[in-house]
């Protein structure tokens, strides 16, 4: 003879449905995470800070020993002497002239430079922009000032339109060459069947 027995719903603790044991985990995670990223942001912040303490103290606690980080008398001359005795505003400008520059061309002409390589079967010239990334910049310094000197581009905003030019050309043409061995190549053969020329499918496309 079977006998039947009910059994009830199985009795969950109440502690294993309190939130708290998870929330303090996250909070103790968040902790170590935000302990190491102060310890490795520290170096930096130090010298950020040490910087701007030189800017607003006086020339007597800036050559004072042992060093005073914190001003007793804070001021601003140090930005006075700067705004009043060069010319910054100038100096900004050439400084935008050339980032903004350099910037542009290099875009200008990296983008299908880099679009070229990634889409072409033959990758010699990826070989040719590594060599010039991996060139240090000092070693063209000689060069360029000799070629400058000749041309006529000595001490002027062009030369250094040019120096930039080849610097960060090789880079912009490594990223995008990256970019663009990331995109399908479905979408281009699509662009072909539609009738799109090849810079049509880099333009619309890509």
């Amino acid at each position: 003879m079977d006998v039947m027995q009910a059994v009830g719903p199985s009795v969950v603790p109440l502690r294993s449905l309190s939130p708290w044991p998870r929330i303090w985990a996250q909070a103790r995670r968040a902790l170590i995470l935000g302990v190491a990223v102060f310890v490795l942001v520290m170096p930096a912040l130090f010298v950020f800070l040490w910087m701007l303490s030189l800017a607003l103290k006086p020339d007597v606690e800036n050559t004072a020993y042992p060093p005073i980080f914190i001003p007793r008398s804070p001021t601003l001359d140090s930005f006075r002497q700067i705004l009043d005795g060069s010319p910054i505003g100038r100096y900004t400008m050439n400084s935008a002239v050339v980032a903004g520059g350099s910037t542009l061309i290099a875009l200008v002409l990296g983008v299908p430079a880099g679009y070229g390589i990634a889409k072409s079967q033959k990758r010699g010239m990826l070989g040719f922009v590594l060599i010039a990334r991996m060139t240090p910049a000092l070693s063209y310094l000689i060069p360029w000032f000799i070629m400058f000197r000749a041309i006529g581009l000595n001490n002027t905003l062009t030369a250094l339109v040019i120096t930039h030019l080849v610097i960060g050309l090789p880079v912009v043409i490594w990223v995008m060459v990256g970019f663009f061995d990331g995109l399908p190549r479905d979408l281009e053969e699509a662009a072909a069947v539609d009738g799109a020329s090849p810079w049509q499918a880099f333009w619309h496309v890509a």
